[in-house]
């Protein structure tokens, strides 16, 4: 109420002084605000709700529709992998239970397979959420799509200026803390902050994300 009242109800004067907040609160000056890290989103006008990974299209309203919470691509790559292989299922592979023993197991032939196929995976899924973002599947495969990738990234890096609100999900409580402020529920009352923090869906394969991620921080990613 403090910041809309200063604000005299601009939102770009509002999100400076949350920026400023910030700051003091990086420096020790003040009370760590839940807004730490304001500068990483963008706040748009309207959100819509539909739920789930859904890529943009033209079926989408208005592009300030669109709440997106966006997380490390390395993060992203590991929960497909251990999804069996999500958006790229039609990949040659062994099940993925022996691809993660391997992983976790001695150097060898196995193991060898393995991390082949997390990084061809990682190849096929490339860009997912830039692709998405300007209305691809996540997943593609062939050339054709890797030379067009550049291209998507520079859509989806203007793109994604226009969204309604851009979160993220390593910063999940504060990224709800920011779309709580901005997208007020109509009949006023507060959004259930129990609700809106839980992990819905959490991994029950934890360990072979992080053998995942090792393999993919090895070859650069």
């Amino acid at each position: 109420k403090e910041l809309s009242a200063e604000s005299g109800g601009d939102l770009a004067k509002e999100v400076k002084l949350l920026e400023t907040l910030s700051v003091a609160a990086r420096k020790g000056k003040t009370r760590k605000p839940c807004v730490h890290g304001v500068r990483y989103y963008h706040h748009g006008l309207a959100a819509a709700a539909h739920l789930g990974h859904r890529r943009t299209s033209d079926g989408t309203p208005t592009v300030g529709d669109v709440v997106t919470v966006l997380r490390r691509p390395v993060s992203r790559i590991a929960s497909g992998f251990v999804h069996d292989l999500h958006d790229c299922s039609s990949i040659p592979h062994m099940p993925i239970v022996d691809a993660c023993k391997a992983l976790a197991g001695p150097a060898g032939s196995d193991q060898a397979a393995a991390k082949r196929l997390v990084l061809r995976y990682a190849k096929c899924v490339a860009g997912c959420a830039g692709r998405m973002i300007t209305g691809h599947p996540c997943g593609h495969r062939g050339q054709a799509a890797t030379k067009n990738l550049t291209a998507s990234v520079e859509l989806a890096s203007y793109k994604i200026q226009r969204l309604g609100f851009v979160g993220l999900t390593d910063r999940w409580e504060e990224s709800m803390c920011l779309f709580r402020k901005h997208f007020q529920r109509r009949s006023g009352r507060l959004y259930p902050i129990g609700e809106t923090n839980k992990n819905v869906r959490p991994t029950n394969s934890a360990s072979c994300s992080h053998y995942v991620k090792e393999v993919l921080n090895e070859a650069g990613f």
